[in-house]
């Protein structure tokens, strides 16, 4: 069993569903926005950039702690209770979109899909630099 963990620069944001339109011709075109291609591509390539030779095969277990910014308008206490845990982010995106971006970004990359993933712990919490930071524990190969 190997434990890698790697940490994704900026704002968490979650998975939103895909967009569709209708096609001159009467088809419906599905696309992933700008921005979840984006943050995927990020995933994509911090991973790579901190592990390019390892690939993981079997059952994971990934744990995800996804770092907010603590809001400017908040009261010294009030930005304290947050570094220190107390105050816990009940803000925008889900933690299943969060975790799904993520998990999806790793596929082919970090492993094969995420239906190996058999225990996932996810929380959000604030921070003084907004990341996210993922723990991925199975048997791994290296490439």
């Amino acid at each position: 069993m190997e434990e890698i963990t790697f940490e994704i620069s900026g704002v968490p944001i979650g998975k939103v569903r895909h967009r569709s339109t209708v096609m001159p011709n009467g088809m419906i075109h599905n696309y992933n926005t700008k921005k979840n291609t984006n943050y995927e591509r990020l995933v994509k390539r911090e991973y790579k950039k901190q592990y390019p030779n390892t690939y993981f095969i079997g059952e994971l277990v990934v744990s995800i702690t996804a770092y907010y910014p603590i809001p400017k308008s908040w009261s010294k206490k009030k930005k304290q209770e947050a570094i220190d845990g107390i105050a816990r982010p009940i803000v925008k995106p889900d933690v299943d979109n969060v975790s799904k971006i993520i998990l999806d970004s790793l596929n082919g990359v970090a492993f094969d899909d995420d239906k190996q993933v058999i225990e996932l712990h996810i929380h959000k919490v604030y921070g003084e630099n907004p990341r996210v930071y993922v723990s991925i524990l199975g048997d791994s190969v290296t490439v």
